[in-house]
């Protein structure tokens, strides 16, 4: 594994990796005894690397007292949707409580909403990195026409207008911010 802090960051210090389906050779993957029958177990990894190497990082507080609007109230006035696709509340859900998580979903699962109905809900901005200019366009676009404060950082942009969209940023203007990797420097 690489030095974390040879790319600027110890964001994956305290990273725990769980396996939901592995191919086959890897250590997550268990054969059972039966001939022709094989079968994919979760298995629980430790930290990538040793927490003690590691400096304390920030963790949002845990806001399960707050009142907040209720999420499937959102989900409706906001995106016009009856119901949650499978996974997302889970997802929406730790994100609003504070905790930690990753959501790895198929295309065309949802993956979106999971940030972007919190980011109606808390407070502050979401940072969404994306690569893909075109699909930052289109959802910048897709949110502002429901009422999001929404903007896109990439190198599209000139100079005024990259600066104009980072002060807002640092303002709090948006509640959504999508960045191209090059615009994390």
């Amino acid at each position: 594994m690489p030095d974390p802090e040879s790319h600027g960051s110890n964001l994956a210090c305290r990273v725990r990796v769980r396996i939901i389906a592995a191919p086959a050779g890897h250590p997550g993957w268990s054969s059972r005894t039966r001939p022709g029958r094989t079968s994919r177990r979760p298995v629980e990894f430790g930290s990538l690397w040793p927490p003690t190497d590691c400096p304390p990082r920030p963790t949002l507080p845990r806001t399960t007292d707050v009142p907040r609007p209720d999420p499937h109230l959102v989900l409706r006035e906001t995106f016009g949707f009856d119901a949650f696709r499978p996974g997302q509340r889970e997802v929406i859900d730790a994100v609003l409580e504070g905790r930690d998580c990753i959501a790895v979903m198929p295309t065309g699962a949802g993956k979106s909403l999971t940030y972007q109905l919190p980011a109606r809900i808390l407070d502050g901005t979401v940072l969404v990195v994306s690569p893909l200019i075109s699909l930052m366009k289109d959802q910048v676009d897709a949110l502002r026409e429901l009422g999001f404060e929404a903007v896109e950082i990439n190198s599209t942009l000139d100079r005024e207008e990259r600066r104009a969209r980072l002060d807002g940023l640092r303002r709090g203007a948006y509640e959504l911010v999508y960045l191209a990797p090059e615009a994390l420097d």
